[in-house]
């Protein structure tokens, strides 16, 4: 486990009570670990880091060491509270051969519910915001860390276009967009197969993934896959969803945790709405770039020219009702 005794707890939760047992969390963090460390960085680097913390003495000097107990503090600090997360719920409750009971403890209070939920709302955001936090370190310090960075999911997200949440949240206003856009990932492939795929076709699609993921996409092919982008981030919003548990705020939209209390907060209407607002914008995205690639064909040899307005890739043209007695749409 990446926490090993409880001064490393205190030290993330300063609130925690001074008679608290290591033992009494230990389930708990590798629960955690499970359902929320290892969706974000990788099972391949949940086993570096864990690998590496069972053999550190404590201390800096070694640059491996150094560079290492940085993204540790960050992985620590998520893994704390989703800890209390988790944990916050069940501790008063025993389990045992007399079934389920309550504890109580002679000279203390019983927690007001509105105190309680408070809590766990405070513990809910903040184990998100650090996780979030902790993406951004690694986004931002990728070279430190080529078993996160040289991984097969972050190999994989280089060839989407939708390559990260830094990219998806040009697009779509987010509160967490790293932690969304992992959620995301299915959709952007679903999409980018059906959709994409279909309308540019396989080989122009072939030589624009080969391409970004060696890095060298020139000019042209840059210019389309900005054009692509919107129209795969759009779409792929509206597949993903209804599957999702979201909350929407003045900053956006924030993907909820796996906390059984956080999921009873969805905001289906205003979710409902936002898909029918996606899905309008996928549309006018995906009319712009059907009319860039019928405009600019000579950029692109593989790209297959429609003939017929039923053909994949044609642009979507509005009916002349010039004369007709009657009017199509």
């Amino acid at each position: 486990m990446l926490l090993s005794n409880i001064e490393e707890i205190k030290g993330y939760y300063s609130r925690l009570n001074v008679n608290s047992d290591f033992e009494s969390f230990s389930s708990f963090i590798a629960d955690a670990t499970i359902k929320y460390i290892q969706p974000l960085i990788g099972q391949e680097s949940v086993d570096e880091m864990e690998t590496w913390y069972d053999g550190w003495d404590g201390t800096t000097t070694d640059p491996v060491d150094l560079v290492n107990s940085k993204l540790l503090a960050h992985i620590q600090r998520a893994l704390v509270y989703y800890t209390m997360l988790d944990a916050a719920p069940v501790m008063a409750l025993d389990l045992g051969d007399n079934g389920l009971t309550e504890k109580t403890t002679d000279g203390t209070t019983p927690v007001r519910p509105f105190i309680y939920n408070n809590l766990i709302e405070y513990l809910s955001q903040s184990a998100d915001t650090f996780a979030e936090n902790l993406l951004f370190y690694l986004e931002s310090n990728a070279a430190d860390y080529p078993f996160w960075d040289e991984s097969e999911s972050r190999q994989n997200q280089r060839k989407l276009f939708l390559d990260s949440g830094k990219r998806l949240v040009e697009f779509i206003p987010m509160t967490e967009p790293r932690r969304f856009y992992l959620g995301m990932v299915p959709s952007i492939n679903k999409i980018e197969t059906l959709v994409i795929q279909e309308m540019i076709g396989p080989a122009l699609f072939d030589e624009l993934k080969t391409q970004m993921a060696a890095g060298t996409l020139t000019i042209e092919n840059e210019l389309l896959v900005s054009k692509i982008r919107p129209v795969v981030a759009y779409h792929s919003m509206v597949d993903c969803l209804p599957n999702m548990t979201v909350s929407v705020g003045a900053s956006g939209i924030k993907v909820l945790n796996a906390s059984d209390v956080q999921r009873t907060r969805t905001v289906d209407d205003t979710q409902h709405g936002i898909v029918t607002q996606y899905r309008g914008n996928a549309t006018t995205y995906e009319g712009l770039l059907r009319k860039f690639l019928n405009d600019n064909y000579s950029d692109y040899p593989l790209f297959e020219v429609p003939v017929l307005p039923t053909d994949p890739g044609a642009a979507f043209t509005i009916p002349d009702n010039t004369f007709k007695k009657s009017f199509r749409f």
